[in-house]
């Protein structure tokens, strides 16, 4: 068991991020274990985490609040009664973050290890919201596509989400028998392979259009 904390740097506007650890003797994430700081950082509301759904909507919002405000022992992400929440993320989820200034997102666990040197989420059709739960930066081509319903033909695709909350660049999942590549990977409009690090921490969107996984290089 390794057990540590990391520091992702957050600017306005929306931050897709992956909590880089579980917790500690689990296979989850508790939500609270992420961290907000800095002065950008009021604890009023108006920081968020927001879950996306297969739809590729916003299907829930909790609000970072003081423990001022909340009565709580802490600083937390509350509904909106100014509640603590009770959420778990599984390994490898992503969360969509949204600050209104500058500030510091710390996260803390066990780091994630295997024996195989790699973890999978189950990929439903439509839009998952995944990354890499790792506190080191992975290459894009290791990450991979399996299963019945990954067709390789560039249906299935990684969304990158920019700080407006929009869809700053597209990665196809294409197979080497379209690509001429040595094996399937993510390639540009033009199918050729890209050359794209997935920071630690760094959340993503994967849309598919079947069942599926999505395998990812773990630290240790």
């Amino acid at each position: 068991m390794v057990v540590g904390y990391q520091t992702v740097d957050v600017t306005t506007g929306f931050n897709m991020i992956t909590p880089s650890f579980t917790g500690v003797g689990q296979t989850s994430y508790d939500l609270q274990e992420i961290k907000l700081s800095g002065e950008g950082v009021l604890g009023e509301g108006a920081e968020n985490i927001q879950v996306v759904d297969s739809d590729g909507n916003i299907s829930a919002t909790y609000m970072w609040i003081s423990k001022d405000i909340s009565g709580a022992e802490e600083d937390g992400w509350c509904d909106d009664s100014f509640s603590l929440v009770d959420v778990s993320l599984i390994q490898g989820q992503s969360v969509l973050l949204y600050t209104e200034g500058d500030g510091v997102a710390t996260v803390s666990g066990e780091v994630a290890t295997s024996n195989t040197k790699t973890y999978t989420v189950t990929a439903n059709l439509g839009f998952n919201p995944v990354g890499n739960a790792t506190p080191v930066d992975v290459d894009i081509q290791n990450i991979k596509l399996s299963g019945d319903g990954i067709l390789g033909e560039g249906a299935e695709n990684i969304q990158i989400v920019d700080s407006d909350g929009n869809i700053s660049a597209t990665y196809m999942w294409i197979s080497k028998d379209i690509s001429g590549a040595e094996e399937d990977g993510w390639c540009d409009d033009s199918f050729s392979l890209v050359d794209y690090t997935i920071k630690a921490g760094m959340g993503f969107l994967l849309y598919t259009e079947g069942e599926g996984a999505v395998t990812l290089p773990t630290a240790l």
